[in-house]
């Protein structure tokens, strides 16, 4: 007796799968979304821990050294050790309802509130810094200082060449007599400047 030979699918139709199978696509797919699952919560959990020094910049605390970074609902400051390499600024006032004094708006954080333009908030900061530190450029300042970041010394960054105890508009006075490129940087309050120069090869 002859086996009957299997029905050919019609035009447009796939084979049906045997009852209690499923296709190795599917099965395949379901292990790949497990793996995937892991994965992204092992990635959530990685990104809590490695978030943890960021805080919004409204709760700095004076004396917080750290750096901005700029996230979706606004910046961040990154705290870290005063001493660490990363920390380009220090916090010189917390957040309050008085502007920054007028030197040292540059380095100005506003934190708009929703209600009222008379209770926004500022946060005061200034370079973190003494003689022999670098920074990228010192020009990140304002809309920009998101960017300011302190650097290793090298051919292109900005190394701190001179640091007074005052608000001093001749602070590179000396190093515009060695250097090409210099930058002075000033505060009012606490009072303090300094002169950086851009290296070069």
């Amino acid at each position: 007796m002859e086996t009957p030979l299997a029905r050919a699918p019609e035009p447009g139709r796939l084979p049906r799968t045997p009852a209690g199978r499923a296709p190795d696509d599917r099965a395949r797919r379901g292990r790949w979304s497990v793996a995937a699952l892991v994965a992204l919560l092992a990635f959530g959990v990685f990104g809590l821990t490695a978030c943890s020094s960021a805080k919004s910049v409204s709760s700095a605390s004076a004396g917080q050294c750290g750096f901005f970074t700029d996230a979706r609902r606004g910046w961040d400051f990154q705290t870290r050790a005063c001493d660490n390499p990363e920390a380009a600024l220090i916090v010189s006032r917390t957040s309050g309802t008085k502007p920054c004094a007028v030197g040292d708006r540059d380095f100005e954080y506003k934190v708009y509130q929703r209600k009222s333009s008379s209770t926004d908030k500022y946060v005061c900061t200034q370079l973190n810094a003494k003689v022999g530190d670098c920074f990228n450029n010192p020009r990140h300042v304002n809309a920009h200082l998101d960017r300011l970041r302190k650097v290793p010394c090298g051919t292109g960054a900005y190394e701190v060449d001179t640091r007074l105890a005052a608000d001093d508009i001749n602070v590179c006075a000396a190093s515009e007599k060695k250097f090409r490129d210099t930058e002075a940087v000033r505060f009012a309050v606490p009072a303090v400047s300094y002169c950086l120069h851009k290296i070069t090869a």
